[in-house]
């Protein structure tokens, strides 16, 4: 019988010897900022799950097998985005619409293109990681291109208050609902980053309710086990 849970419990006496909510089994504490005790409560942990269900989709025939099939399942062969009007809209409006929509879906190869299909890849990605992260450009022309980011280049940045900025996501200290912004780097080091307004960032996450901050894997715990 594993003694999981019970590590955690042992975990939990330490860590609350010092908590200002003082010791209960579960509070109100354990999800404030965003967190998710006890499960993950630092981008350390959370990265922790992350990479050990990564390296299970890679090497392991279950999983990959299980992504693939429910990624069949969810997205098939993609969705059909059409612009439409409830009443009165002029026929050359709907076309100009449709037109954009169709431009935006080839130029991030959303169907696929020189890459797999940029759709089926958030959907995997979302099981892998539990999330995904996109930024939204805007070139010359007017044009929107998106980017796929890494969960770990989300991250709080240097001197940042922590109980506005846990994991690299800026919200008000008591609405972890209410984002302002979210810290990205691309070089080496954090405080390489800058911040982007969550007009332009899609930020999808799953397996966690609102109040948290990030997401988490499907393979974890008794699901990596069995796997396994």
């Amino acid at each position: 019988l594993s003694d999981y849970w019970v590590s955690i419990f042992s975990d939990r006496l330490e860590r609350f010897k010092t908590d200002p909510q003082g010791f209960v089994v579960a509070s109100w504490w354990d999800r404030r900022y965003g967190r998710n005790i006890p499960l993950f409560q630092t981008e350390h942990e959370l990265a922790m799950l992350r990479m050990q269900a990564r390296i299970l989709c890679a090497t392991n025939s279950y999983a990959a097998g299980l992504v693939e099939g429910l990624t069949s399942y969810v997205i098939g062969s993609g969705y059909t985005y059409r612009a439409t009007t409830e009443g009165g809209a002029e026929p050359a409006l709907v076309k100009a619409v449709q037109t954009i929509i169709d431009g935006f879906l080839e130029r991030n190869e959303w169907y696929g293109g020189e890459q797999p299909g940029l759709e089926e890849e958030l959907f995997w990605r979302s099981c892998e990681d539990g999330e995904f992260f996109l930024i939204h450009f805007c070139d010359d022309k007017g044009l929107t291109t998106v980017r796929t980011v890494e969960p770990e280049q989300v991250s709080q940045p240097p001197s940042a208050n922590i109980n506005e900025w846990l994991f690299g996501i800026h919200t008000p200290e008591d609405d972890v609902q209410s984002v302002l912004g979210y810290w990205i780097y691309f070089g080496s080091d954090v405080a390489q980053g800058k911040e982007y307004k969550p007009e332009v960032v899609t930020h999808y996450r799953r397996n966690v309710k609102r109040s948290i901050k990030r997401g988490m894997t499907d393979f974890a715990f008794d699901t990596k086990d069995a796997l396994e």
